[in-house]
């Protein structure tokens, strides 16, 4: 399990770069095809768009692969859902290389999820990625649950 994450005085888990998040790990993004896929005419196929890394309140929302699997959970099982039918997974040393920040960030009310960490930006804009840094990010991505017919990029 990973360490506690830097907090604010209200609790609230401050934007950082988790030390026990190994470069090596894997971060797996779930996507949801409503919000997330779109159709490319020039390409002629349904791919996912560049809001699939884009930062919703604050960071990207995200899972700890080791975590998961530390914990003898099923991953692919435990990021799919209903709403979000497939994920892609990337390291983070690959956030990391866009200067990007991986940061533990569990979601303690229910149902919980101990797995949760956020992808932040900058210190000087922790809630924004620029479109190279969500292109970067589509780059490094491969597909960890597949969405039939839907390329990454």
């Amino acid at each position: 399990m990973l360490s506690p994450p830097p907090r604010n005085d209200e609790g609230e888990v401050l934007p950082h770069d988790h030390g026990d998040i190994l470069g090596t790990d894997n971060i797996v993004r779930r996507i949801n095809p409503t919000h997330h896929v779109v159709l490319d005419s020039n390409r002629n196929c349904l791919r996912l768009s560049t809001k699939a890394m884009r930062p919703n309140s604050g960071g990207m929302s995200v899972d700890h692969e080791r975590s998961i699997l530390d914990d003898g959970v099923d991953a692919l099982s435990f990021v799919t859902t209903p709403q979000y039918t497939g994920s892609v997974v990337f390291t983070a040393s690959a956030a990391r290389a866009l200067a990007l920040r991986v940061g533990y960030d569990p979601i303690v009310a229910e149902p919980g999820n101990p797995y949760h960490c956020e992808v932040w930006g900058p210190p000087d804009r922790p809630g924004k990625f620029t479109t190279a840094e969500q292109n970067g990010l589509l780059g490094a991505c491969g597909w960890y649950v597949p969405i039939d017919g839907v390329e990454i990029a």
